[in-house]
């Protein structure tokens, strides 16, 4: 019966993992996250799931602040992740966010913090 409920487990486990793998795609267009119809998700759950996707650790911001965001600093980041204490999958997926948000609002027009908060 262990068997049974540790086969379960990794069942539960991997569908949950594909099921993040197809929101995250979604997640690099909050916008389209918002619109979408294909996962069945009140409001209030899409803007947590949003909100916790961008959010940022402080200490892995003051390593990037300041540097010019490119695929060198990139490749660096388990520096950043061993001297922050902060894992390298996290490290990357708040390089990728800030890169990915300064290249839709660098161009747009307006205060800068007023487009971010349109846009995602």
């Amino acid at each position: 019966q262990a068997g049974l409920q540790f086969d379960m487990l990794v069942s539960d486990l991997n569908d949950n993992y594909r099921l993040f793998t197809m929101w995250e795609t979604m997640l690099h267009h909050p916008i389209m996250f918002s619109d979408q119809l294909v996962f069945q998700l009140d409001s209030e759950t899409q803007n947590f799931l949003i909100e916790k996707y961008y959010a940022l650790d402080s200490s892995v911001m003051r390593e990037l602040l300041g540097k010019k965001l490119s695929g060198r600093l990139r490749k660096d980041l388990d520096e950043v992740s061993d001297r922050t204490r902060v894992s390298l999958r996290s490290c990357r997926r708040q390089f990728d966010n800030i890169k990915r948000e300064l290249e839709c609002v660098e161009e747009l027009p307006g205060h800068f913090h007023q487009n971010i908060k349109n846009m995602y």
